[in-house]
C-alpha cells in the first residue's frame, strides 16, 4: 500500500475507535516501516523521559500517527492491562489467554479449522461467551477475554500464570493440525498481539475480528483494506466463566515457567517487558526500538 493510503486507512473513525478500544490499560506498540529494516516502537519521548506508549480513546491514535507520519504501519498492544497509576506501569492487572495459529501454506482453511477446533475445546471446558477471534492477515489470533475471570482470581493467582496456565491446558486437548499450521501459546511478559483493524505487518491486509461460531466462513476478502468486514461485538465476555477452567488449568500446567518474582521490586516492569522483546523478538512481538 502506499503510504497515503496507510494514512487514509488509519484517519477513519471505526478504525482509530476499534484500535482504541482494544488498547485500554494496555502497553501499545507500533510498527514503522524503514523498508527493510522495519521498527517496533514502546516508547514516547516527553521532557527527555521515555514513557510507554498508551491509548486510551480515538484521539490518541490519531495522534500517533501524525506524529510518526508516513512511517506508521501497524498498531499492537500487550496481552496485559496495567495499573497505570504512575507514567510507567507498576504491576499486570489482567492477562488474556491468547493463541497463534500461522499458516505454513497459502490456503486459509487449514488455520480456520484449527482455530474451530480450538474454539470448540474452550467451549466444552465452559468458556463460550468470552472468546475473541481475529483474522491477522496470515493467521488467526484467539484469546479470552481478560474480564471473563473474576477480580478474586487475579488477586488469587498472578494473572501471567492464569494465562499461560489456560492457554497451555487447552492446547493439549485439542486434536492434532497436521503441518499446514503452526499453534502457539503466545503468552508471555512482553506479548504484543495485532490490533483490532490494524492494516499487517507485511501484506495488505487489515486485522479483523470474525464471530466465534462463523470461523469456519471466513473468506481472504473480510480482510480488505477497501472493504473489509469486521465483527464489531468482539468484546463480549461473561463475568466468571473462565474460573473453573483456570483452576483446572493451575492444577494441571502450574505457572508461567521462569517468571518474575511476584514480590520482586527491581528490575522495573517496563524494563523487564523489553528485555523479554528482545529475547522473544518473533511473531507479533517484533523487535522494540526505543523512539
Amino acid at each position: 500500500m502506499e503510504t497515503e493510503e496507510i494514512l487514509s486507512h488509519y484517519a477513519r473513525d471505526c478504525v482509530q475507535r476499534e484500535i482504541s478500544r482494544y488498547s485500554r490499560g494496555r502497553w501499545v506498540a507500533i510498527l514503522l516501516n524503514y523498508g527493510a529494516s522495519p521498527r517496533m516502537v514502546r516508547y514516547r519521548y516527553a521532557d527527555g523521559a521515555a514513557l510507554p506508549l498508551r491509548i486510551e480513546e480515538r484521539g490518541d491514535v490519531e495522534r500517533i500517527v501524525r506524529a510518526f507520519g508516513g512511517r506508521i504501519r501497524s498498531f499492537y498492544a500487550t496481552i496485559h492491562r496495567y495499573d497505570w497509576s504512575g507514567p510507567r506501569p507498576s504491576r499486570i492487572l489482567s492477562s488474556m489467554p491468547s493463541w497463534d495459529i500461522d499458516l505454513l501454506v497459502d490456503e486459509v482453511e487449514p488455520a480456520l479449522k484449527a482455530a474451530a477446533d480450538l474454539i470448540s475445546t474452550l467451549e466444552r471446558y465452559g468458556v463460550t461467551k468470552s472468546i475473541i477471534v481475529k483474522w491477522s492477515g496470515q493467521g488467526v489470533h484467539i484469546h479470552v477475554n481478560d474480564q471473563a475471570f473474576s477480580p478474586s482470581l487475579f488477586e488469587a493467582w498472578s494473572p501471567l500464570d492464569v494465562a499461560y496456565a489456560v492457554t497451555e491446558f487447552i492446547m493439549g486437548r485439542c486434536g492434532e493440525h497436521g503441518s499446514s499450521v503452526k499453534v502457539e501459546n503466545k503468552v508471555d511478559p512482553g506479548r504484543v498481539f495485532t490490533s483490532p483493524l490494524s492494516l499487517h505487518r507485511e501484506v495488505d491486509r487489515v486485522c479483523v475480528c470474525i464471530p466465534p461460531d462463523e470461523v469456519l466462513s471466513f473468506a481472504a476478502e473480510w480482510a480488505s483494506p477497501k472493504s473489509f468486514r469486521h465483527y464489531l461485538e468482539w468484546d463480549g465476555f461473561e463475568p466468571g466463566e473462565a474460573d473453573a477452567l483456570t483452576v483446572t488449568a493451575l492444577e494441571t500446567i502450574g505457572p508461567y515457567p521462569g517468571k518474575m518474582k511476584r514480590k520482586r521490586l527491581h528490575p522495573p516492569l517496563d524494563y523487564e517487558i523489553d528485555r523479554l522483546l528482545k529475547r522473544f523478538g518473533k511473531g507479533d512481538a517484533c523487535t522494540t526500538h526505543r523512539a
